[in-house]
């Protein structure tokens, strides 16, 4: 295989699957590098798409010829219809797709793209070379990311002897991106690269005192290839996530739960979508309790938000458990959902419990909520902090300054 492209991505979530699909359908050889090829499209935390912030962004995407509204449409297992009596640019939709569903498709989508190769490496160096006597009016030819902008100057500088000039924003270039270099000490050269990373630069993952380098957890982080960004100039910061513990289905008492159905007939996401023929299944309310947040503070103290171990901001609309109730302590009843991750999967995400405290103390919190007393653990809750660049540092058309 020849070793350049016209694009390469690196990383397979949903932004580097679109940008990916985007770029091959214009015409360009498009290089996607991911870390686990089998894990392309993979719902790390709650598989939904949509809701508050997000619907209109997946119908824009859908617009431009993207695939997630499609494919959330296609293999959702619950499609809800939310703000329905406000204004038509207030409404939005909010799908639970089947995860293992959606991304065993979106693989097949990107391998059925002629422009798209799929490459399982790590990248860990971006590759640039200097514009020297570069003509201020000449086109470089793609994309030129300009890593290392310089003060506006004036044509006549006699600084811009070694440097590009960009006429639509009076910037000078003395870089330009050539390629990238892996783990495998492969070079890929390419005209210009996409980021789109996740938690994966120098991810750490956090339960309770216990941490190890992860970028999602039980896989590797890519831990070189931020320190390549900042070399280059970008400033770098540290952000942090988490996600709740998964349970049983088999272990939940449904009985003492409130059963919430989807839309019979739902808005879809893409306007390519006709009538949907797959039922949709249900998702299942509950909530904390008095004995929830007496035990939630009797173990703050092993909480790593508490402890310091962790010291990075996360989500603001997305807050742990622990967080609530350190923010509101007297508030009792905390809305609790639980929702199927596949129809192949008896995998229950227990939507509100985000939290990062060590297992004892997810299983005793579990205990006091109505429904999941006798609920066992399948996978439990954890928080990932990582490497990020920023959004300050890019133009409104996502290319960094």
């Amino acid at each position: 295989m020849k070793k350049e492209f016209d694009i390469i991505v690196v990383g397979a979530g949903h932004a580097g699957v679109e940008a990916a699909l985007a770029s091959a359908r214009l015409g360009n050889k498009t290089a996607l590098i991911t870390l686990y090829l089998d894990k392309i499209s993979m719902m790390s935390c709650n598989p939904s798409i949509g809701g508050p912030g997000k619907s209109n962004l997946v119908t824009e995407i859908d617009i431009l010829g993207g695939e997630m509204g499609k494919h959330t449409d296609e293999f959702n297992l619950q499609l809800k219809d939310l703000n329905s009596s406000k204004g038509p640019a207030a409404r939005i939709t909010r799908g639970q797709a089947d995860k293992y569903l959606y991304r065993t498709k979106m693989r097949e989508k990107l391998e059925a793209e002629e422009n798209i190769f799929l490459i399982q490496d790590c990248a860990e160096e971006i590759l640039v070379e200097e514009l020297k006597n570069y003509p201020a009016h000449a086109n470089a030819g793609g994309l030129i990311v300009g890593l290392s902008p310089q003060t506006p100057q004036k044509e006549n500088n006699k600084n811009l002897e070694n440097s590009y000039i960009d006429n639509n924003k009076n910037i000078s270039y003395e870089k330009k991106v050539v390629g990238i270099k892996t783990k495998l000490g492969i070079i890929y050269k390419t005209k210009a690269i996409v980021l789109a990373t996740g938690t994966f630069l120098k991810g750490k993952v956090v339960i309770g005192d216990v941490s190890y380098s992860a970028g999602r957890q039980g896989e590797v982080s890519a831990e070189k290839l931020s320190d390549s960004l900042r070399n280059l100039g970008i400033k770098i910061e540290r952000y942090q996530t988490a996600t709740p513990p998964r349970i049983d289905k088999k272990t939940i008492d449904f009985s003492k739960l409130q059963e919430l159905k989807g839309e019979e007939n739902p808005r879809y996401f893409s306007v390519f979508t006709r009538k949907g023929e797959n039922p949709t299944v249900p998702t299942w309310l509950t909530f904390t309790s008095e004995k929830t947040i007496e035990v939630i503070k009797e173990l703050l103290e092993f909480s790593p938000i508490v402890s310091g171990i962790i010291g990075t901001h996360g989500p603001r609309h997305c807050p742990s458990i622990d967080r609530k109730v350190l923010n509101f302590p007297k508030k009792i009843k905390h809305q609790i959902f639980l929702e199927l991750e596949s129809k192949d999967s008896d995998e229950i995400y227990v939507n509100g419990l985000t939290t990062a405290m060590p297992a004892f103390a997810q299983e005793k919190i579990l205990q006091t909520i109505k429904g999941l007393e006798n609920a066992k653990i399948m996978r439990h809750g954890y928080a990932v902090e990582y490497d990020y660049a920023p959004a300050q540092q890019l133009y409104p058309t996502l290319e960094n300054k």
